[in-house]
């Protein structure tokens, strides 16, 4: 395939925009699209690679893989080796375990996978990962296991016509899946092969269209199509963010560009000469490695300084990043690169080597819970409470789900959020729970626990919240009709409170049951990650400031709500006060993990409480 300096140029265009985009910086709010555009450059240069080989009937299979190997496994492998170490000195045990499962997913090649379970890539602890940008190799590696084999399968039996409409047709699919997922099940659409699979199709269809296809367009042609690939990149970068729902249709603009980039581009244009220029070239010959080094050193700044970067910082730690990349792209890529320095067999041993390492390193890690025997006793018991606690949060919330009332007890349903979930934990650990018949429905915070015409509650809420449309439901509408008690409990927004009355006068007219609204709560920032933590563990069962934001709204829920429903002061009742709140129980446990949401210890407290309070005021 021949080698065309443009494309790496391309490859610039698409790092330093993911770069920017991890480092902070607003301009670059839509930076995240440069992985997009490497998906389109990796099926168009794997596709290339592959159809010139089948023509000159050389392909092999060992030898794609050997290829891959060379390219991807060494730099890798330097940067974890690099990032360990690290991740020992800046990491708590908690978060040391969760490293070792993404090491272990890495090596696996299943890191897409491992952080879709994990994480949403727009939340904020993720600036925090050091690995977390290694999901887009993972997707890339999968296809690379799965594309050479249908792809020869289907070039040898049907032709590189019916390929093409094949290929066509899986983008169609695929693309329709993402821009349906995007929206219902947004965290899975955007690490997940299925539906990335059309951008990586997009490049390889470009191949076979240039494989077969002479440039006889004409330099005006070329020239202005080209130019519009280059604004549709240029623009999603600065116009897209963390709202864009994403890769829907939206995530078109930037394939798009690309694909049109590569189609047209060439040295009489004006965007091949500017992709051609020396400096873009090479950092795109460096991109690869560049790409792995950003996000473990700004990971790493964030968790040593525990702030977000200053521009000063985040720009030097960007150019730091840059350096790394051509120093391991100089010494590491290139050197095993050369079979005449680094044979077949070498290159799978150690590939083989590295892998095995890495699996040791993590499997230990995460099976000794981050080294937690190296704390003593008090410690370990605070660390303890950061174990999987969004497991413990909702599992018995979700046993009762739409439930059936028990009618020999108190029929009470729940319906919220997941501080919904830590009252129903609350009802458990203090025993209250055994003297009702719970059922529980789950709304999302983002679409409000609001008992309003859904057309006007579309004004305020996430599109895919139509799925928690509570008119929709006639298992609900049920319950709320047989319920001796309905119970509100939600991380109330602002937004929100004005519509309360409202809802709650909607909600009467259908239910004779007493209705009860919990206000929100709050304890304050609280974050593992913090350096004073790894400091000083003890320091997580300090009081800490309540926001003023979290305050307003306790305090306004407690006018807005109705006289013929009953208002509890959630926050009153915990924290006995609007400004401030300790994050230890009277025994001196943790009571919240994340500074909303209750550990065992501080569900038992909050239900104990609770009981005190209904009793007086039933």
């Amino acid at each position: 395939m021949q080698y065309r300096t443009e494309i790496d140029g391309l490859r610039a265009l698409a790092v330093l925009p993911v770069i920017f985009f991890h480092a902070g910086f607003s301009f670059f709010s839509g930076g995240y699209v440069g992985v997009d555009v490497f998906f389109v450059i990796s099926g168009y240069l794997i596709t290339g690679i592959i159809i010139d080989d089948l023509a000159k009937e050389r392909f092999s299979f060992i030898q794609f893989y050997e290829r891959r190997a060379r390219r991807l496994l060494p730099a890798l492998f330097l940067v974890l080796l690099v990032s360990t170490p690290l991740a020992l000195a800046l990491m708590t045990p908690p978060e040391l375990k969760d490293y070792g499962f993404a090491l272990l997913s890495v090596s696996l090649f299943a890191s897409n996978i491992y952080f879709w379970r994990e994480s949403g890539y727009f939340s904020s602890e993720t600036e925090l990962n050091p690995l977390l940008h290694t999901w887009s190799l993972a997707v890339e590696e999968q296809f690379y296991l799965l594309y050479p084999i249908v792809l020869i399968l289907c070039w040898r039996t049907v032709g590189h016509a019916w390929t093409s409409i094949l290929m066509f047709l899986a983008l169609l699919v695929s693309l329709g899946l993402a821009h349906w997922g995007a929206y219902f099940y947004p965290d899975a659409t955007f690490y997940l092969l299925p539906t990335r699979i059309w951008e990586l199709t997009i490049g390889g269809l470009a191949a076979i269209f240039m494989a077969k296809t002479k440039d006889n367009h004409g330099v005006h042609p070329n020239n202005l199509l080209s130019i519009v690939g280059f604004l549709l990149i240029i623009s999603s970068v600065a116009f897209f963010d963390s709202r864009t729902p994403f890769p829907s249709l939206y995530a078109l603009a930037p394939t798009i560009g690309t694909l049109l980039i590569i189609l047209f581009a060439n040295g009489d244009t004006l965007v091949g000469r500017l992709l051609s220029l020396k400096p873009l070239v090479v950092l795109g010959l460096t991109s690869y490695s560049a790409y792995l080094w950003h996000q473990p050193i700004l990971a790493f700044a964030r968790r040593a300084t525990g702030e977000e970067l200053r521009p000063l910082m985040a720009i030097s730690l960007c150019l730091l990043s840059l350096a790394l990349a051509y120093a391991s792209w100089h010494w590491v890529e290139n050197y095993f690169r050369k079979k005449d320095l680094v044979s077949r067999k070498n290159i799978f041993l150690l590939s083989g080597f590295g892998l095995i390492l890495t699996l040791f390193i993590g499997g230990l890690t995460a099976t000794t819970s981050g080294f937690l025997g190296w704390q003593d006793e008090k410690d370990q018991a605070l660390f303890r409470e950061f174990y999987d606690p969004e497991a413990y949060v909702p599992a018995r919330f979700s046993d009762h789900t739409l439930a059936q009332f028990d009618d020999s007890k108190r029929r009470v349903l729940i319906i919220g959020d997941s501080f919904a979930e830590d009252l129903v934990n609350a009802l458990y650990e203090s025993g209250i729970a055994k003297d009702l018949s719970l059922s529980t429905y789950k709304i999302p915070f983002r679409c409000g626990n609001l008992n309003i015409n859904q057309v006007k509650l579309h004004e305020y809420q996430a599109k895919d919240c139509i799925k928690f449309d509570g008119y929709k439901n006639a298992d609900l509408q049920n319950l709320i009709v047989s319920a001796d008690e309905l119970w509100l409990q939600s991380d109330w927004q602002a937004w929100q409170v004005p519509l309360l009355e409202e809802s709650i006068s909607n909600l009467s007219a259908r239910s004779t049951g007493k209705i009860i609204v919990f206000g929100t709560k709050s304890f304050g920032p609280i974050r593992i990650s913090d350096p004073a933590v790894r400091r000083d563990p003890q320091t997580l069962l300090e009081s800490r400031m309540i926001s003023a934001q979290v305050t307003e709204i306790a305090e306004t829920m407690r006018s807005t709500v109705p006289k013929y429903a009953q208002y509890i002061d959630t926050l009153k009742i915990i924290c006995g006060s609007y400004t401030h709140c300790s994050n230890a129980t009277p025994d001196e446990r943790l009571r919240s993990f994340d500074g909303r949401h209750l550990t065992a210890h501080g569900a038992r407290e909050y239900g104990l409480l609770l009981k005190d309070h209904l009793e007086t005021t039933r």
